[in-house]
């Protein structure tokens, strides 16, 4: 598939829902792909900061709505990333402010710039959740081995079905493979097969990812994630219309 908007979503919060949306969005940049990532997780805003970019953001998504001016002026370049750009939301805002804002317009607007328009769609299932998922072509649900977890991405698989949007695929971040292999956490295969998901990636535990959030920066290549991110930024690129690459496996859109 030449252009996607791929909405990144959980059911709980903290899962690494944004690292995921900021470091496949890099990993997709550094392959040639023009890619934006819109920040619709309204009220919290860290797109920006995972980035790096935090003390550039001058105006935001709500901004340019409210004001009647042009989407352009809110979008920032991530000036480490050729190829990276992203779209703001507010930090003082709510969620029930996106009302009358049409993120599925607005991406397919983008999509005429962008190969790539990334959704960090808001945890939860309220109003910010269906606002962001109405616009996907591919869902992406995030969970990690914790039970509340793997029980809150299972509600937001169902909720997905509901409104027809079957192209949905899992990532299980935070992966403890030592914990999986004595039984002390679900291994991720079995987390899919309970989900009844594609298992699209793995992202392993890895400290990191914790310090490349912090200093707004990317990883390192010799980071332990790093090839996990890279992995799944791959099987994007290689998707055929109408097919995800997952793992070993081609998973055709029910």
């Amino acid at each position: 598939m030449d252009k996607q908007v791929i909405v990144v979503t959980s059911g709980k919060g903290g899962v690494g829902k944004t690292t995921l949306s900021a470091q496949l969005g890099i990993s997709l940049a550094d392959k040639g792909k023009k890619v934006i990532i819109i920040d619709a997780d309204t009220g919290l805003q860290n797109i920006d900061m995972v980035l790096g970019v935090e003390q550039h953001v001058f105006s935001n998504l709500l901004d340019v709505m409210d004001s009647g001016g042009m989407v352009q002026e809110a979008i920032l370049s991530v000036e480490k990333h050729k190829n990276l750009y992203i779209l703001p939301t507010s930090q003082i805002r709510v969620k029930s402010d996106l009302e009358g804002i049409s993120l599925k317009s607005l991406s397919e607007k983008l999509l005429k710039f962008f190969d790539f328009v990334i959704v960090d769609c808001p945890a939860g299932i309220d109003f910010g959740f269906r606002s962001s998922v109405e616009a996907a072509s591919l869902c992406i649900i995030v969970t990690t081995q914790v039970v509340t977890a793997i029980r809150d991405a299972a509600r937001v698989k169902e909720l997905l079905k509901d409104i027809n949007k079957r192209n949905t695929v899992l990532v299980v971040n935070r992966v403890r493979e030592k914990s999986a292999r004595i039984g002390a956490l679900q291994d991720p295969n079995d987390i899919a097969k309970l989900l009844n998901l594609p298992l699209f990636g793995t992202v392993p535990e890895d400290d990191e990812i914790i310090y490349s959030t912090n200093c707004g920066t990317a990883l390192d290549d010799g980071a332990t994630s790093k090839k996990y991110f890279v992995g799944m930024a791959d099987r994007l690129v290689n998707t055929e219309e109408g097919q995800l690459v997952a793992g070993d496996a081609l998973y055709k859109q029910v």
